[in-house]
């Protein structure tokens, strides 16, 4: 019970980690065009 709690908690840190750095990298993508 408790490591699946621990994955859910790794799963939201890196979806929160990732959505912004994609967004930056689409943004960049944009300017840089």
């Amino acid at each position: 019970m408790q490591s699946i709690y621990h994955l859910n908690l790794l799963r939201f840190a890196a979806s929160s980690i990732t959505s912004p750095v994609q967004l930056f990298c689409l943004m960049r993508d944009y300017l840089l065009d």
